[in-house]
């Protein structure tokens, strides 16, 4: 039953995982509307812990605090207090119970007018950007938030003429579910390739003028040129003068500089911080010859991101260290200062984006609910709105996004890799119709709105069985002569089975003859399982799925899978149960033992490296911040690698972890193993390693293909690792129909 219900004044919709609470929505998981709708189903009656999870949790290993969760995620969002619990009450030892009046038609005395079938929804509750006010089912009371009044301030500084122009905007009343005529449809029905090199190309952007369109072109897997290509003559050529490990960029406001960030070169051995360094580019100049790039800000010891050029001439970009809240900072080259225009306390910010067109930033956060949200900010760091993300009911995820703006309209616009969505000043998405959807990356609008930039293409990576010892060779028992067909390809190891989509991630089964790994070779990436001569994939997720790790049982045909923030549990056969946590959970590093598994979630906004029971979702934390891989060794110690690509090793029972000093440098970002009480991994210089803890003896085994990127599992003297075999990705530019 998904049709909207109403608790006195308070609308409910299900089917969009809403409460429209005076005008304002609150964006809630779809198990805690389930609850309120179990209540609701029900007033006034007593319904025990037990029963409520037997209804609403149906054959899923759930806990009491997940209902206790849900009940406080309700009371939060209808208003309601814990102490005097008005509208959902604790009854000690029994259960809880919906106090308040329950209407399945919106209340008669201020009923919205609807049309055809007569089916209601909350949308009429939702406040109206445009006409500063409350469009209720109780009241027509005016309320102006700080983004309504930050739009009238604008209006005012144009002149009479945009006061028209805005009182006809006003008298309109143009807001529909969160998007506006400024909003409104994008269609793009023709794609035309941009670029055509054997070369990777990202990060594509127009100039502001729109005649230009600048991209990075890259040279092995991560170091890369800054390229200009004129959109009138197709005339392409480099704007820099040297290689370098360049991320993102934007434009100046008068289209005559670039700033982005640059780090140490592939290859060189990490340092203790890693190097974040802004910089900047004579654009102008460049056109006429490449320049080299100069230093704005050296080697910052925190991580930098989403650098922008403000209307000013200052520079504004994300700043995070470990440990600590996230803020925008902004820099301000004439003066060489830096000024920390925005730190929330409640929230971690994930991506910056900023127009010069409206002269607004926006901020994809994620609050202490898990919550993530799009806030909108003044460039003086003020916050205008903050907005929970509300996806369509058809696809609803819970990932981080990294939304750009559209010049003209009051919407961004993003891409989850199979689909194109706009996303409203008001966190309501839809998707985008465009003539090619899947594989679409970092998509930018034109200045004139009727065409965008993207990357587009697919990475193909295989997996390969090699022997600990380059002398032996892999076992030919598990696998068919399917890895014959590698002579018609520039394989570095021979793939045991071979696909033209990206496959990954390997894992041998611990008792048996299965591997589990996962592909994109059916469109969406699902896990599939190989025996002997066959694969076949054992999961059937959605469209735009995120699979963030698996893991065999240690002993039984189960695997657990962490797939959109959530953690299943699955036989060899398909079937599954949701298993639930509190957090969000980012990466599946290993089911431990019978009922443990270590995992990296966000919890209450933050990063942590948990080992969580999946009985009872008690949570022991490792770290409080965010890691690149963890392994858990027969000891029970824990070992991980932090975001610097540190290596460090926390004992069994105790509350800090140390570095392990051996491993410095050793394993860059790659992923590592682990087998008993001894880790496996590669070196930058493409060599495997061992390195047993308890004795801290190290040793080198074999070389490998450079192409190589890391072991992902060992069993005996056989390793399973991942391998590059292309990375074809192209800019290519979508066009809207005339």
């Amino acid at each position: 039953m998904n049709k909207s219900f109403w608790l006195e004044d308070i609308c409910a919709d299900p089917s969009r995982n809403l409460i429209i609470r005076d005008g304002q929505p609150y964006a809630l998981p779809p198990k805690t509307l389930e609850v309120l709708l179990y209540l609701a189903q029900r007033p006034g009656q007593v319904l025990s812990q037990d029963l409520i999870l037997q209804d609403v949790w149906p054959g899923r290993v759930v806990s009491n605090n997940s209902l206790q969760r849900c009940i406080t995620q309700l009371r939060k969002a209808l208003g309601d207090n814990g102490k005097h619990q008005r509208m959902i009450k604790t009854h000690s030892k029994r259960g809880y119970s919906l106090e308040v009046p329950v209407y399945w038609e919106a209340p008669s005395h201020d009923a919205p007018k609807m049309s055809g079938d007569n089916q209601q929804d909350c949308s009429a509750q939702i406040v109206d950007p445009n006409l500063d006010t409350i469009t209720s089912n109780r009241s027509d009371k005016t309320k102006q938030s700080a983004w309504q009044t930050y739009k009238l301030k604008s209006v005012y500084t144009a002149g009479i003429a945009g006061l028209l122009l805005f009182a006809i905007y006003f008298m309109n009343g143009l807001f529909k579910g969160g998007f506006t005529e400024r909003a409104g449809e994008l269609v793009f029905s023709t794609m035309q390739p941009l670029t055509s090199s054997d070369a990777k190309e990202f990060d594509a952007n127009y100039s502001p003028n729109g005649q230009y369109a600048v991209f990075h072109r890259y040279t092995g897997q991560c170091v890369n040129n800054l390229w200009v290509k004129d959109l009138a003559t197709e005339k392409e050529w480099s704007l820099t003068n040297d290689f370098g490990r360049y991320g993102s960029h934007s434009f100046s406001p008068d289209g005559e500089k670039l700033v982005f960030l640059a780090r140490e070169e592939c290859g060189e051995k990490p340092l203790i911080n890693t190097c974040f360094h802004l910089m900047t580019l004579n654009f102008k100049a460049a056109l006429s010859e490449p320049q080299f790039p100069e230093t704005l800000l050296s080697c910052s010891d925190a991580k930098l991101s989403s650098p922008h050029w403000l209307k000013d001439s200052s520079v504004v970009f994300l700043q995070s260290k470990a440990g600590e809240s996230s803020q925008i900072i902004k820099y301000i080259p004439e003066q060489n200062i830096t000024i920390n225009l925005y730190k929330p306390t409640n929230k971690r910010l994930l991506h910056l984006s900023y127009s010069i067109d409206h002269n607004l930033m926006a901020a994809i956060a994620i609050d202490q609910n898990n919550q993530y949200v799009l806030e909108l900010l003044e460039p003086s760091g003020q916050v205008l709105s903050s907005s929970p993300l509300i996806w369509p009911s058809s696809n609803p995820l819970r990932q981080a996004i990294y939304p750009r703006f559209d010049p003209g309209k009051e919407q961004l616009l993003f891409s989850t890799g199979t689909q194109l969505f706009i996303l409203s000043f008001y966190g309501q998405i839809k998707p985008v119709t465009v003539a090619l959807n899947q594989h679409l990356y970092q998509p930018l609008l034109h200045p004139d709105g009727q065409r965008l930039l993207a990357s587009h293409g697919v990475v193909d990576g295989d997996i390969a069985l090699l022997d600990l010892l380059e002398s032996k060779q892999p076992s030919s028992e598990m696998f068919s002569d399917k890895s014959k067909n590698s002579v018609f390809l520039n394989q570095p190891h021979p793939s045991f089975e071979r696909s033209i989509y990206d496959d990954a991630d390997a894992i041998f089964q611990p008792n048996g003859d299965m591997i589990a790994f996962s592909s994109l070779r059916s469109g969406t990436r699902q896990i599939w399982l190989h025996h002997k001569e066959s694969s076949w994939p054992v999961t059937q997720f959605n469209r735009d799925s995120h699979i963030n790790g698996f893991s065999w049982h240690p002993e039984i045909e189960w695997l657990l899978i962490a797939a959109n923030g959530q953690l299943y549990r699955m036989d060899v056969d398909g079937n599954y149960l949701t298993i639930e946590s509190a957090g969000i959970v980012t990466q599946l590093m290993g089911w431990v033992s019978e009922d443990i598994a270590l995992l990296s979630e966000l919890f209450q906004g933050e990063e942590q490296l948990v080992l969580f029971n999946l009985k009872t979702q008690a949570r022991k934390i490792i770290v409080e911040q965010a890691v690149l891989w963890a392994e858990q060794l027969v000891n029970g110690d824990v070992i991980f690698q932090d975001d610097q690509y540190q290596i460090w090793r926390h004992p069994k029972g105790s509350i800090e972890a140390y570095k392990i000093e051996r491993l410095s440098g050793m394993n860059d970002a790659r992923r590592f193993t682990a087998e008993a009480n001894t880790l496996y991994g590669i070196s930058d210089d493409a060599r495997l390693w061992s390195y047993q803890v308890d004795t801290e003896q190290f040793q080198y085994h074999r070389r490998v293909s450079h192409l190589v990127n890391y072991i992902s599992d060992k069993r005996d003297d056989q390793i399973l690792v991942k391998q590059a075999i292309s990375a074809k990705k192209e800019v290519i530019e979508l066009i809207a129909p005339d």
